[in-house]
């Protein structure tokens, strides 16, 4: 990987890539780059195409993310595409660079309360909002995948196993399990039922990482050990009987609302939600 990064800094000298790896995950290696004419920071995302599937997940996920132009989302400002010595096909991605915390990192350093819990709850909504408008459902809401700038502002990253609602799907429907993080997906998309993913997913997602944040824990993954436990605990999730540290009982009722497990029962719109947080 590091030899097509010095191709492309061959061919890119207003581009400084630092040697160290800034985060790991499936074959997608992040650096921290700079851009020199511009003056501004950025990430250098390497990803390793291995299979015709992980190819159209990266290019989907580039798509989206350059349909959706407001500061809820990190911006793409450049994709080039190189292959090493071996004949292995790779895809540089150039993007912003978000100054900041995520969510996870935020969760631990402090005690997060109400007030601010409703407010990063808002603005959360506010993005999925803008994305459920693209006929797009992000899948993975989760504290991972949220920051928090410096200045108070959330900006959704990571929409790898978006689902295009309108696109063909990239999962077999075959699949015992649909693409997800456990401890934050929804009762259908564990189940791969295909047909029932809508923005009411992320809305069951966004709730759990509402509790969190209100809460301190996870409080589907609290007291588990194994992935299965959660699971488990997803399925049969009743939410009447959930612990939510929230004085406001119309804030406390919506959370509820989009914590169950039967998909037509959470709100009908991002607008539900969004009534409730302004008038709290």
């Amino acid at each position: 990987m590091e030899s097509v990064i010095e191709q492309y800094l061959k061919e890119n000298t207003d581009m400084s890539i630092s040697d160290e790896v800034i985060g790991i995950g499936g074959m997608k290696k992040v650096y921290m780059g700079h851009i020199n004419s511009q003056n501004i920071d950025c990430v250098v995302k390497v990803v390793e195409v291995n299979s015709t599937n992980s190819e159209k997940r990266t290019r989907r996920e580039l798509e989206i993310l350059k349909s959706l132009d407001s500061d809820f989302f990190p911006k793409i400002y450049d994709v080039f595409e190189k292959k090493d010595s071996h004949g292995n096909k790779f895809i540089i991605i150039i993007e912003q660079f978000i100054d900041g915390s995520n969510l996870r990192e935020y969760i631990k350093e402090k005690e997060i309360d109400e007030k601010e819990a409703i407010e990063i709850s808002y603005q959360l909504m506010l993005a999925l909002q803008i994305v459920h408008q693209k006929g797009l459902v992000h899948r993975d809401v989760k504290p991972e995948n949220i920051m928090l700038t410096k200045d108070s502002k959330v900006v959704l990253l990571d929409f790898g196993i978006a689902r295009d609602l309108i696109a063909d799907s990239i999962t077999s429907d075959l699949s015992p399990y649909g693409p997800m993080t456990v401890g934050y997906a929804a009762p259908e998309q564990i189940h791969n039922k295909k047909r029932l993913i809508s923005a009411r997913t992320d809305f069951f997602s966004w709730a759990v990482v509402f509790v969190e944040l209100l809460n301190g824990k996870n409080l589907l993954k609290e007291g588990t050990s194994t992935p299965s436990e959660v699971i488990n605990r997803t399925l049969k999730l009743n939410e009447h009987l959930i612990l939510i540290k929230c004085t406001d009982i119309q804030v406390e009722q919506i959370i509820r609302k989009n914590l169950n497990s039967e998909v037509h029962r959470r709100s009908n719109s991002e607008l539900e939600i969004l009534k409730v947080l302004e008038a709290s």
